[in-house]
């Protein structure tokens, strides 16, 4: 996934990458962790999963969404929210859960840090998407692993070039602030997905 990933971001100097190589870099744990127990390549796709996988995300992002937006305004239409609906009602899942209680959104530097693993999260679910078809069939709802479609690349190029106006005027303590809650929404998605059983192997306990 990493490599594919990495085709949509040669096209920008590194010299523009500065806070995101730096959220790179610190959070490269966490995101590992959960890539590892999402396991893009498997083949163990099958219906019940998937509704825990959709069920997992949605109880992060039904209260971490809002609270972005708060700060930065409107992130994607529809909202992941709206598409993680329709996906489970089309699996004719009742949603079930209960959002989890959100970490504090405090600053603009922590909601930029969140949208970095939303925003990333798109480029996973072009990833994902064809996986899930085909273990489940072509008829699998992926309206939120399908989020922006074929725009998905412009768009996270768009959210990279106002990263960067960003960062260049952000100060250390600004960085930390995203760095950290990066960190925690990464941790956030590993703890509810594996609570629904969504995972392949139990993420690892922060120290």
């Amino acid at each position: 996934m990493q490599t594919q990933l990495q085709d949509l971001l040669r096209p920008i100097k590194t010299h523009t990458l500065d806070l995101l190589t730096t959220l790179r870099q610190r959070t490269r744990e966490q995101h590992g962790r959960l890539d590892a127990g999402i396991d893009f390549g498997s083949k163990a796709w099958g219906r019940e999963r998937y509704a825990a996988f959709l069920g997992g995300v949605l109880d992060v992002v039904s209260s971490l969404e809002p609270a972005v937006e708060r700060w930065l305004g409107p992130l994607s239409n529809p909202s992941r929210v709206a598409c993680l609906r329709a996906d489970l009602a089309r699996l004719g899942i009742p949603e079930g859960g209960a959002p989890q209680a959100p970490h504090a959104v405090h600053s603009l530097a922590a909601a930029y840090g969140c949208v970095y693993v939303l925003e990333g999260s798109a480029l996973g679910g072009l990833v994902l998407a064809p996986a899930v078809e085909a273990a489940i069939g072509p008829e699998a709802p992926t309206s939120y692993l399908r989020l922006r479609g074929a725009n998905t690349p412009r768009a996270w190029r768009a959210w990279l070039e106002r990263l960067r106006e960003y960062g260049a005027a952000a100060s250390p303590t600004e960085v930390d602030d995203a760095c950290t809650a990066a960190c925690r929404t990464f941790d956030a998605y590993s703890s509810s997905l594996a609570l629904h059983g969504a995972l392949t192997q139990e993420p690892a306990c922060t120290p």
